[in-house]
């Protein structure tokens, strides 16, 4: 590999400008590349020009064209740029389910968009299912990455070369080219709450299909405390990319475009021709240093055929930080390299931590050969740093035996610790809510531990809803409440599995009806005519809650009073004074009404009614009353 290399990449385009008639015109054509080298942690840019001259709008660079002709209008950037293998040097272990507020910056890379649909279900389950037990981000994420390398095939059929695919399609179909295997690693890591993002810019190939420089996408993962860690599922590559990688921008979705085009004008259309991209090497410089060193041994150098032996693999990270190293083992024919499901292995990643030096275990199995012959088996293991450990096995009759299971308990791997942990928090939707009301108790399960819960029932009362929980997920709840009595209630959310069990509590005020009572004071047994007498009446308020908005009206023949009173939180005495000149001879009917509203504007009403009785007046009374009024009104009294 490559220490560094140095390179002159070159991005341009091509516009083409057709007018539909001769009263066509255009004012201006805009181009705003983003896709070109910048400056980046692990690539220098030496110097950068571009043809025509162009401005730099933050990560933008603007060509503008004022008042161009019909026909081709071409742009480039030119840049010679310096990259050298990048690897974040992630010098502690990140806690992995990610503490809740450390990715907070960075949440626009940590929701589903259109392609890297990280909320898709089986994607979710799969990616928690991948990793649990786990505890460190770096091995977690990795795991992740190693995943998708085994179980997704790169492959160049035009449906992926052409247009890709979002990360639901890639699972299903189990293929992909580089932006496919990138988007579904990305949509995996996503669901477990941790940020990453889609990089899109140039590689180096020796596959045959693709080979020398060219378009290429990788992953990045954000690390708290670290930054952004290069993952590139395509060349194995776990926490760092080698100096072969050129990179020209970063996004949460790969399928966002890198130029935009603009233009002012009439009867003119614009096309645009795709970018085209080229790099030339000026130098390069080898790696020297190499961050993992790698021996194997084998148990026995000699078996009988048909048996298995055991390959023991040493590697010791030279680094302060993380490492990760692909092992690659030669092909053999009658030989075979497998783990303990019993899986051929043929290439394989593995991440150490900081100085750790670990040792991997692997079978061989020897085919069952012709007896006649001893046979010698090479096998060589050889990093992605060409470190590399060479083995001797004899295989013939009268050899050791050595059955599969003699050496299980070797190949398994360590065992991972599940961590359960649930967080249930529920809030109703409303307040404040009445006894008559049904309101919903809103509720919100978060795993926060490194497992899948499974199976789990989440109850209110009889109300049960089953489901399983991916890492890091949350999932809403929502349980229809109602309540029989006012006062002081409990709303009891239950959850439990063969792992958990939790309940929440939701402690309450339910408020009765608003309800007003009328009552009258009572009136004189009769009232002479032409005298005035007062009518007395009281609001009561007898509901714990508040009527609001209350209006008081009071109404008798030639009379009508009306009391806005607004919220009626005590209560109300009213006197009213009436003249039994307004009355009729006999019983008169006065009615009181209060309408009033309760929290959610339900209307409400009440009503009294009572009597009065007044004498027949004589004609000496009707006479004395008219000259009264005839003189209050003229001013005598």
């Amino acid at each position: 590999k490559d220490s560094s290399i140095l390179a002159d990449v070159e991005v341009s385009g091509k516009i083409t400008l057709k007018q539909a008639s001769h009263e066509a015109s255009i004012e201006e054509v805009i181009a705003n590349l983003s896709f070109y080298p910048k400056a980046e942690q692990g690539q220098q840019v030496i110097s950068l020009t571009t043809n025509p001259g162009a401005e730099k709008q933050g990560d933008t660079i603007q060509f503008v064209w004022n008042k161009p002709l019909p026909g081709t209008l071409e742009f480039r950037v030119e840049s010679r740029v310096k990259t050298t293998i990048y690897r974040p040097a992630v010098r502690g272990r990140v806690k992995f389910p990610l503490e809740d507020g450390l990715v907070k910056q960075y949440e626009e890379f940590t929701l589903p968009t259109e392609y890297v649909e990280s909320e898709n279900p089986q994607i979710v389950m799969l990616a928690s299912s991948i990793v649990e037990g786990d505890d460190d981000l770096m091995i977690a994420v990795s795991r992740l990455a190693g995943w998708v390398r085994r179980n997704i095939a790169y492959n160049l059929t035009s449906i992926t070369a052409d247009a890709i695919q979002p990360a639901s399609w890639v699972l299903e179909n189990r293929k992909g080219v580089c932006d496919e295997l990138s988007t579904l690693f990305i949509a995996m890591v996503r669901s477990l709450g941790i940020p990453a993002r889609f990089v899109a810019g140039l590689a180096y190939s020796d596959l045959p299909e693709v080979a020398g420089w060219g378009s290429h996408g990788w992953a990045e993962v954000y690390f708290p405390g670290y930054g952004w860690v290069p993952f590139d599922i395509s060349y194995d590559e776990f926490g760092y990319v080698d100096a072969t990688h050129i990179k020209l921008r970063e996004v949460d979705d790969p399928k966002k475009a890198s130029t935009e085009y603009q233009w002012r004008g009439r009867g003119t259309s614009l096309i645009a021709s795709p970018l085209k991209l080229a790099v030339k090497v000026i130098d390069r410089e080898r790696l020297e240093d190499k961050a993992v060193d790698i021996t194997a041994s084998l148990i026995s150098d000699e078996v009988r055929l048909g048996s298995y032996d055991l390959i023991r693999v040493r590697l010791r990270n030279r680094l302060d930080s993380y490492a990760a190293t692909g092992l690659t083992f030669s092909r053999s024919p009658g030989l075979r390299i497998i783990d303990y499901n019993n899986d051929t292995i043929e290439h394989e990643v593995v991440v150490l931590r900081p100085g750790e030096e670990k040792e991997i275990n692997y079978a061989a199995h020897i085919d069952s050969l012709d007896e006649a012959y001893i046979y010698t088996f090479h096998i060589l293991i050889v990093t992605d740093e060409n470190a590399s450990a060479e083995l001797r096995l004899k295989a013939f009759t009268g050899a050791d035996y050595y059955p599969f299971e003699y050496f299980y308990d070797s190949l398994m791997p360590a065992q991972r610790k599940a961590r359960f942990a649930l967080s249930v928090e529920c809030t109703m939707n409303k307040t404040p809510i009445y006894v008559y009301e049904t309101a919903l108790a809103l509720c919100r399960a978060a795993n926060k531990g490194n497992a899948v819960i499974r199976e789990l029932r989440i109850c209110h009362e009889n109300d049960c809803k089953e489901m399983s929980i991916g890492i890091s997920q949350e999932p809403r709840i929502n349980f229809s409440v109602n309540f029989s009595e006012p006062g002081k209630n409990e709303v009891v959310i239950t959850a439990k599995s063969a792992n958990i069990s939790k309940a929440e509590v939701i402690n309450l005020e339910v408020l009765d009806a608003p309800t007003i009572a009328l009552k009258q004071v009572p009136l004189p047994d009769s009232v002479r005519y032409g005298h005035n007498f007062n009518a007395s009446f009281s609001a009561l308020k007898l509901s714990k809650s508040t009527p609001y908005i209350t209006v008081i009206t009071f109404s008798s023949p030639g009379y009508f009073k009306r009391w806005e009173l607004g919220d009626l939180d005590a209560d109300h005495v009213f006197v009213v004074e009436l003249n039994s000149a307004d009355l009729k001879a006999g019983n008169n009917t006065i009615r009181v009404e209060a309408t009033y509203l309760d929290g959610n504007s339900r209307s409400y009403s009440a009503e009294k009614s009572f009597k009065v009785f007044m004498e027949t007046p004589t004609i000496w009374e009707r006479i004395r009353y008219m000259i009264r009024l005839f003189l209050s009104l003229v001013g005598f009294e």
